[in-house]
């Protein structure tokens, strides 16, 4: 199998390459995809085209892991001057923080040495300052935290039971337990005959699923 098999024009070369792959002394019909059909019924014949497609098949994936070696390689490559521009961002953003920290250490205690009876009466303080800076100084509240929410719960159902909220949700093992599957996909209560329509069966997309294995030797390929 040559490395055309992992271009775009593979299903447009098709039909030839199977003539002259597996021997088809006949032009192939549209869309005509069988081992059967190419064999003509002939059991050693299919046998023969079953071989060379599990060859074709070894040479796709060996091919495909040369290629996708190669591209991991290049990607190592770009990742690994990627990494290096990152690092350059993110000392450039460090040392920024580091001077902003110190500039702006000076403003906030200047804000305080100037500004401070400006505060309103939640004890916020706001300054405007040239080229566009603004010092916000926003009092900060204390957040309720909820330490042990089961301790909570007990003390409420001990002091006010009825404001205690219940959150109610279906045991859906035990409702199929009671309930029947219908051929319809449909479900019903065999005790009195209720079908129901909270839950139904859902038909899969394909009715099987086939999965083809090849088990190939330690590869040679080295990233």
């Amino acid at each position: 199998m040559n490395e055309q098999v992992l271009t775009d024009e593979f299903e447009e070369e098709l039909p030839t390459y199977i003539e002259a792959r597996y021997q088809v002394a006949r032009p192939l019909a549209e869309n005509e995809c069988s081992i059967a059909a190419w064999a003509e019924g002939d059991g050693v014949r299919a046998t023969q085209i079953a071989t060379r497609i599990c060859e074709d098949r070894y040479d796709l994936l060996r091919l495909a892991e040369m290629q996708l070696a190669a591209v991991e390689a290049e990607i190592a490559e770009h990742e690994a001057k990627i990494a290096a521009l990152r690092a350059h961002q993110e000392l450039v953003r460090h040392q920024v923080e580091r001077r902003l920290r110190w500039l702006d250490g000076l403003l906030a205690q200047y804000q305080l040495d100037f500004f401070e009876s400006q505060r309103t009466k939640a004890g916020n303080l706001r300054t405007t300052l040239p080229y566009g800076v603004e010092i916000v100084r926003t009092v900060n509240k204390p957040k309720r935290v909820w330490v042990d929410e089961e301790a909570a719960l007990q003390w409420q159902w001990h002091n006010a039971p009825d404001e205690v909220r219940v959150k109610y949700e279906p045991d859906k093992r035990k409702i199929l337990e009671r309930l029947a599957e219908r051929q319809d996909g449909s479900f019903v209560d065999p005790a009195t005959g209720e079908v129901v329509d909270f839950v139904r069966l859902e038909p899969p997309e394909e009715p099987e699923t086939v999965e083809v294995k090849q088990t190939l030797p330690p590869s040679e390929v080295r990233a």
